[in-house]
This record gives C-alpha cells, sequence and structure tokens, in this order.
C-alpha cells in the first residue's frame, strides 16, 4: 500500500477559542504529557490493553452549534458498525457535551448524534433536527475530542464503507478523513471546531483554519437554502452519496434524492457548493476577514485496493508565511523504497519547485492580500518497482501574513478583593485589530476572580494574594495568533527563608536549555516480553514555542512523578540532540516496558 502525508518545516501555529474552552492543542509540553498519560490511563499503558476512564468531549455544529441533541458513544466493531453502546449524553447551549466512557486504549469509537435544535445561518429560523437526522464521526485510539460537522459526517459515511467491505479500519480512517480535508481545503476537520462565520465574537478568538472551516459550512447552508432542503437532509444525502467513494450524486448507479423529493445534484459538493461559499464569502454575514477558500473541483475517488496501491490525498499543505522560506517533505509508506515525485498537472507558483524527492520549497510572497490561494497542481508520488506503482493527488500552495508577535507584561495587583485592571499583553505585526484571551496552557491560570479581556488587560477582582503564572495569546484580524506566559503578583510576597534552588528535577545534565521552535511529535509504545505483546499509541503533534524548554521539562518530570506513584518502576531519560527525548519506564512488577518519545518534526 502506498500512501502519502505531508509535513512542514514552518507550520502555521495551532488556532484556538479562549471562548468556549474547545479541545485545542497548545504551546507547553507540560500540559501535554499529564493529559497524555491521564488519557492513555497511567497504569493501564503497563497491562495489556486494560480498560480505562476517558474522558470524552468534543461540539456538535452545523453551521451553528447543534443542541439538545442525544450523543451516543459507541465502541466500532472492526467492520465499521456500532458495537456496545458506552455512553449516551446531550450537547448543551452552546453544541458541547462531555461524557465518561470505559475504553481500551486500542479501542475505535463512533459518536452519533440525533435530533438537536439549531439556527439557520441564512435564514436565521429556530430548527429543528428529527430523530433520524445524525451527525458522526470516528475516534482513533489515544483521541479524547470529537468534533461532529457534516464534514466528518461524510468521512465517517465512506471510513464504515471500506471497513464493511473488509478494509482495515484505520486504513479506511485514514483515507477517509485526509481526502475530505482536501476535498475542502482543509488542514484538519477533526479535532477543530468551526467558528460561526457571521459571529463577530466567536470568530474574534478563532484562528485561520478554524474560521475557514465555518465559511466551509456556511456555504452548505447557503447551498441547502438554494436547494430548499435542511441542512440535515443535504447532510445525509452527501453522507450517502460519499459511501461509494465517488461525489457524484449517485449510489453506485443509483441517483440520490434529498428528502425523497430531490434529486442530489453530481456537482453538488464541487463547483456548486463553490458557488454557495463564494456567495456567502461575499456577503455581509461573512466576519472572518478572510475570502472564499478554494475546494477541490475534482470527484475524489476515495478507496483502497488490494493490489498495493492506495489513493490517498494528503492533507492540505501547510500554508507559507509572507517572505519566508520553507519546506514540506511529503512522505509516502507501502510500496518499495525510495519514492519519487512528479508534477502531473496544473503548475506550482512562481518561486516553488517540487525535487525528485518529494521535498516542495519556495518562499512565499502574498502581495497586499491576507492571505493568498494558488492554483491547485497535481503530484505523483511513483515507488520503486518494477512496473512502479504511483498515487497521484492534488495540492495548493496558501501564502498568508505574517502572524502577530505577542509580548507579555508583568503586573500586580495591590491585594486580594480590591479590584484591579492591569495590561498583562500586547502585541506588534500581523493584521491589527488584535484580540486577547487567556491561553489553556502554561502553568497556571489568571488568580480566581479575574479574566483576561479582549484588549489584553487583566480585570476583576482577585480573590487571593499570591503570584500567578497564566498563558496569554493574541489573534489578529485574519485570525492568526502567537501565546507567552506572563506573571501577575497579587498583594505582597511573603517572606521567605532563602533556599539552594531546587534540583532540576531529577532530570540528567545536559537537558537542553533552549528548545527551538517547532512542532513535536509524541509516541508511546508499550511492550510485555514475556507475553510477546507489543503496543504503541499515537500522541499527536504539538506545536512549541521557542525557549520553551522549562515546560517541557516540567512535563517530563510530571509525567515521571506520576509513574513512579502508580506502579513499582524505574524511570529513565535519554536525549539526542536536543530534538528527540525518550522517557523509558520499566515495571518490575508487570514485566512491561514502556517507551515515551518526543521527536521534533517541523
Amino acid at each position: 500500500m502506498l500512501t502519502s502525508t505531508a509535513t512542514a518545516a514552518a507550520p502555521e501555529p495551532p488556532a484556538t477559542k479562549g471562548k468556549r474552552g474547545r479541545g485545542r492543542k497548545f504551546l507547553a509540553l507540560a500540559v501535554v504529557f499529564a493529559a497524555g498519560f491521564v488519557l492513555f490511563g497511567f497504569y493501564g499503558l503497563f497491562i495489556a490493553d486494560a480498560a480505562v476512564e476517558l474522558q470524552l468531549s468534543g461540539g456538535a455544529y452545523l453551521t451553528r452549534p447543534l443542541t439538545e441533541s442525544t450523543v451516543k458513544v459507541y465502541e466500532m466493531k472492526s467492520d465499521g458498525q456500532p458495537g456496545a453502546l458506552l455512553a449516551t449524553t446531550v450537547t448543551d447551549k452552546d453544541g458541547h457535551y462531555a461524557a465518561s466512557v470505559q475504553r481500551h486504549p486500542s479501542s475505535w469509537l463512533l459518536v452519533i448524534t440525533s435530533g438537536g435544535r439549531y439556527i439557520d445561518e441564512i435564514s436565521q429560523d429556530p430548527l429543528s433536527a428529527g430523530p433520524n437526522n445524525s451527525l458522526k464521526t470516528i475516534l482513533r485510539p489515544g483521541s479524547n475530542y470529537a468534533s461532529l460537522t457534516p464534514l466528518t459526517t461524510f468521512a465517517a459515511a465512506r471510513a464504515s464503507s471500506l471497513a464493511a467491505s473488509g478494509k482495515p479500519l484505520r486504513a479506511s480512517f485514514e483515507v477517509s478523513y485526509a481526502a475530505v480535508a482536501r476535498q475542502y481545503s482543509l488542514e484538519a476537520i477533526t479535532d477543530i471546531d468551526p467558528a460561526i462565520a457571521d459571529d463577530p465574537q466567536d470568530v474574534q478568538l478563532s484562528g485561520r483554519t478554524a474560521r475557514q472551516y465555518g465559511l466551509i459550512l456556511a456555504g452548505l447552508d447557503e447551498e441547502a437554502n438554494t436547494l430548499r432542503v435542511t441542512d440535515f437532509a443535504l447532510t445525509d444525502a452527501v453522507a450517502q452519496d460519499l459511501s461509494d467513494g465517488t461525489l457524484d450524486g449517485k449510489d453506485g448507479a443509483t441517483p440520490i434524492l434529498i428528502d425523497k423529493a430531490i434529486s442530489l445534484p453530481a456537482d453538488a459538493t464541487t463547483a456548486l457548493l463553490q458557488e454557495a461559499i463564494n456567495t456567502f464569502a461575499a456577503s455581509p454575514g461573512n466576519v472572518t476577514h478572510l475570502p472564499a477558500p478554494q475546494i477541490s473541483l475534482q470527484v475524489p475517488q476515495i478507496d483502497l485496493n488490494t493490489g498495493g496501491l492506495s489513493y490517498v490525498s494528503p492533507k492540505v499543505l501547510p500554508a507559507w508565511i509572507d517572505g519566508q522560506a520553507a519546506t514540506v517533505p511529503i512522505s509516502g509508506s507501502g510500496g518499495t523504497l525510495p519514492y519519487t515525485c512528479e508534477i502531473a498537472g496544473g503548475e506550482l507558483p512562481q518561486g516553488f519547485s517540487l525535487s525528485r524527492d518529494c521535498v516542495i520549497s519556495g518562499t512565499g510572497i502574498l502581495g497586499t492580500s491576507a492571505m493568498r490561494i494558488a492554483a491547485p497542481f497535481t503530484v505523483r508520488m511513483s515507488d520503486a518497482s518494477q512496473p512502479p506503482q504511483s498515487v497521484s493527488f492534488d495540492l495548493r500552495i496558501t501564502i498568508i501574513a505574517k502572524p502577530p508577535t505577542i509580548t507579555v507584561l508583568g503586573g500586580k495587583c495591590l491585594k486580594a478583593g480590591k479590584a484591579c485592571s492591569v495590561t498583562v499583553a500586547s502585541a506588534t505585526g500581523g493584521t491589527p485589530w488584535y484580540y486577547f484571551t487567556s491561553g489553556s496552557f502554561g502553568s497556571g491560570t489568571p488568580p480566581l476572580g479575574m479574566i483576561v479581556n479582549l484588549k489584553g488587560q487583566l480585570t476583576g477582582t482577585p480573590a487571593r494574594d499570591g503570584s500567578y503564572r497564566f498563558g496569554v495569546c493574541v489573534v489578529d484580524l485574519v485570525g492568526a495568533m502567537d501565546c507567552d506566559v506572563t506573571t501577575v503578583m497579587v498583594g505582597e510576597p511573603s517572606p521567605s527563608p532563602v533556599t539552594p534552588p531546587p534540583a532540576q528535577n531529577n532530570l540528567p545534565s545536559g537537558f537542553p536549555t533552549n528548545l527551538t521552535s517547532g512542532n513535536y511529535h509524541i509516541s508511546v509504545c508499550t511492550s510485555i516480553p514475556a507475553a510477546h505483546y507489543n503496543s504503541c499509541i499515537d500522541g499527536g503533534t504539538f506545536y512549541v514555542s521557542s525557549g520553551d524548554a522549562s515546560a517541557l521539562a516540567q512535563g517530563l518530570s510530571q509525567v515521571a512523578d506520576t509513574i513512579r506513584s502508580s506502579c513499582a518502576c524505574t524511570v529513565q531519560y535519554t536525549i539526542f540532540n536536543g530534538t528527540e527525548f525518550d522517557l523509558v519506564i520499566t515495571d518490575t512488577n508487570a514485566g512491561s516496558v514502556t517507551q515515551l518519545r518526543v521527536t521534533k518534526v517541523g
């Protein structure tokens, strides 16, 4: 099987929303490690696939939040069908839901909504979903956040269909979700919530990708209104359309009807949707400050075959930043090494090139606009077998303005119980205006009773004296973002005896003191040699800001302390070149060895 993915050397930092506290991935690895080991079940890592309790959360959205909707979480069977029901909950007024489930670390989950209420974004009419109207998504092992949207519903339909035909569940999931993301020019559709594209308050604290996601969904709503059908009816019809792997208005050879009355147009998810997106993006309702996203107008063929060749569209290339050079390697899997690449259709933008060994390089030049999306080009990747296997896919080059730079300012409030307002952050560069929020990362939170407002001011009445260290983020007009950590003192510090600085959390000498900016990938593998057992969990990829070595050190220390407190373990660190970090845990009782590896990937 030959597949392909793209990894950027200089990707855009991940987006967030401070307002609604959604499941975003931020900069500091301390939270990542601590949360990661809670997710993987601490001691469950050392017992072969033992069930652990998982706190699952997410949101359900059409163009606006789906409220009062029943959410059911199932263990997904290998044939793509729902298995045991693990939890049932209901979405709140913001479309959020949360549930506690008992889950095996290697199990896949299927999340399905039914019923609920929502507001049509175009007509502003309140609408109700029927019991058979649903949004769906699939969660890979290790995931604990699930957004449900029409796009995840499309991808889940195809992934379930592939699995039902006997294809491996993991490959079915990866090919379906990656292809849908590429079809709609999105970097991801599963772990990011769309912005409400006509809600200024929601957009203010949303990153670029979330805003683009919101524009795609607004386009679907615009199209549904044009066809005089509901959003759910259009979503159900397109999901049925994609279940056979081809978006052509048919299920196999049978034309699809929307609400059993209107034929689904063959270009419902290509040219007709692009027209609807353009219409909304040009309307006064669009407050994202982004141009219309350019979706793929080609009819996708989403499939896996038995001959070793897989049609896989990689996720959208990370955006180039205006004036900055970057390289993006396109990696493959399966087939016979080495892989070679060539342009099979269209042209790369001026100043960009694709090497034979599958690396795209160039310098983004934006001009006067806030974002530029180049025309698509087709890449053909071939392996070294004879005759060679090949896979072709369309990509686009996107260039965005330079993100803002945040400057954090330390502050002081006189004492607890007295109203206080202090500026804790400012910003330069990017595309003004700026909006600030406290970030869900770092080593703490603002003082109880205080918030960071949109102007970068910490305001309110602090409940207790003390020193508070917390994260602050700036989002500019087009959704670019930067974050850092600030410290605020409430009252006078208590005198304390001078003591020597603590040991470096038992970390080895030579720990890097200056961590470079970039993406760091986390993986966890557990083996029990006596049982011939080996299992790995993908922990995801996280962006880390320059100089964040202290957070990484703290995170590693928290992991080590947690492991020591829950098993008869020894802990050993190994560090390579400041870009790879191994944490090896040996459980002397269970005879298992777990390795946590952090690797810089871009």
